[in-house]
């Protein structure tokens, strides 16, 4: 067997350095000083550096501890925010729920008391109308259109308060119906697009239907449109819906923070739609219309807070 030349093999093979030489102090590791020699034999350093990582482990596991109770800690606070949440949730909840319960009951004797006064009206005019002269009677007929003018207001309290139409048809129904009328109170041109699968949970219809409903309130009052469009669909994630206009639009942040959230009946929106665990935002400019966006998670999940911008 061919052996190497022994030149080239005692470059790679040295004799060891005693250890108490090339050993550094471990006494300086704790101000990051690795390089100060230590003088020490090696029996003595490995003590010293046995101690200091000693040390260092104890620091550690301290740290550690702490680290734990702090996350454990905020792991608490979360928790309770989230059930403080879930707790307020359920409370706006009933109170909407309250809510609509007592609106019923009011459009129900409403309808009642007013309706047959309204119809006792309409018989004693119809009694003495025979007995009239006949420009006495022309007087008569002015009464009998303003009773029918205020029938007719009456039956929309009744509806805006109890919207029996939801309860019959649907949210495709209702959103139907409530932009139909409002088309014919007010001239302006009111599309609707719906496309839901089937029938939702009734606070989730309540909720979209009552966001519409003010929207198209504050369109008419407000605006000056011509054309409004309301979209809503459903993914598997949530139902999604819109309602734009073409009016004069408004600066959304300077109305809340001249008029507070109420502004526009826009809290009240929020409060309905936070509910579901929805959220609504809020897109206009000046001279460029306006567009609400309302976002329901199909499962009740948290939810973003509301924005507008």
């Amino acid at each position: 067997m061919c052996s190497l030349p022994r030149s080239r093999a005692t470059r790679h093979l040295s004799a060891p350095k005693p250890l108490g030489r090339g050993l550094y102090t471990t006494k300086p590791l704790n101000r990051g000083d690795l390089r100060a020699p230590s003088g020490l034999g090696p029996a003595d350093e490995i003590a010293r550096l046995a101690s200091v990582i000693d040390e260092m482990a104890g620091q550690m596991e301290v740290r550690m501890e702490r680290l734990a109770a702090e996350r454990a800690a905020s792991t608490e606070a979360l928790l309770n925010e989230v059930a403080s949440r879930r707790r307020a949730e359920n409370a706006l909840r009933r109170l909407i729920v309250a809510l609509e319960d007592q609106a019923k009951h009011v459009a129900g004797a409403l309808h009642a008391e007013a309706g047959q006064f309204l119809a006792m009206a309409h018989i004693m005019l119809a009694d003495i109308e025979p007995q009239l002269a006949p420009d006495l009677r022309e007087r008569l007929h002015q009464v009998q259109k303003s009773l029918d003018s205020v029938e007719a207001r009456l039956r929309d309290i009744c509806h805006e308060l109890r919207p029996r139409v939801l309860e019959d048809l649907g949210l495709v129904g209702g959103l139907e119906f409530l932009a139909d009328r409002v088309a014919r109170r007010t001239g302006i041109d009111v599309g609707v697009d719906v496309a839901i699968a089937a029938r939702l949970d009734p606070l989730v219809e309540t909720a979209v239907y009552r966001v519409v409903q003010e929207a198209l309130n504050n369109i008419a009052k407000h605006s000056r449109a011509r054309r409004a469009t309301i979209v809503v669909s459903q993914d598997e994630h949530a139902i999604r819906g819109s309602i734009r206009d073409d009016g004069c639009g408004f600066d959304v942040r300077a109305v809340q923070e001249r008029r507070g959230d109420s502004a526009f009946g826009l809290r009240g929106m929020q409060d309905r739609l936070e509910a579901v665990r929805g959220w609504l935002e809020i897109v206009s400019e000046l001279g460029a219309g306006t567009e609400l966006r309302v976002t329901i998670p199909l499962e009740q999940d948290d939810a973003p807070s509301s924005t507008a911008r």
